[in-house]
C-alpha cells in the first residue's frame, strides 16, 4: 500500500466515523430524546459534535481535492450535499449550546435529524451512480 492510498484510507475512514458520530446523535436525540422529554442532554454531545464536524471538514476537503473524475452533475449533487452538511452542522452547534429552551432545542435537533437523513440519501447517490 502506498503513502496515498494509505492516505486516502485514512481519510474516508475518519469520514465515516464523523458522520456516524454527527449524523448518529442528531438521529438518537430525535428518535430517542425527544419522546421522552429528555432532549436538554443533548448538550453533553457538544464536544463530540465539535470533534465529528472537524473530522468532516477535514476528510471532506481532503476527499474533494483529490477526487481525479467524475460524471456531469457530480459537482450539482454534491452541492446540494453540502448545503445539507452545513444544515445539520448549524444544528448541531446550535442544540448543544447551554441555555437553549427545550422547545427550540427540539426544533434544532428535528431538523438536524431530518438532514442527517438528507445528506445519507445524497452521498449513497453520489456513491452509486457518478462513478
Amino acid at each position: 500500500m502506498s503513502a496515498n492510498e494509505a492516505l486516502a484510507l485514512l481519510s474516508r475512514a475518519m469520514h465515516i466515523v464523523s458522520v456516524v458520530t454527527l449524523a448518529g446523535g442528531m438521529i438518537f436525540s430525535w428518535l430517542v430524546l425527544k419522546p421522552v422529554g429528555q432532549v436538554r442532554h443533548v448538550e453533553k454531545f457538544g464536544p463530540a459534535a465539535v470533534m465529528a464536524i472537524v473530522g468532516l471538514l477535514a476528510s471532506g476537503l481532503y476527499n474533494v481535492l483529490t477526487k481525479v473524475a467524475v460524471q456531469p452533475g457530480y459537482h450539482a449533487v454534491f452541492g446540494i450535499k453540502f448545503i445539507l452538511a452545513l444544515h445539520v452542522i448549524a444544528m448541531a452547534f446550535l442544540s448543544t449550546r447551554p441555555g437553549v429552551d427545550d422547545t427550540r432545542r427540539s426544533r434544532l435537533v428535528s431538523s438536524g435529524a431530518i438532514s442527517s437523513f438528507a445528506v445519507i440519501v445524497v452521498s449513497a447517490w453520489l456513491r452509486t451512480f457518478s462513478r
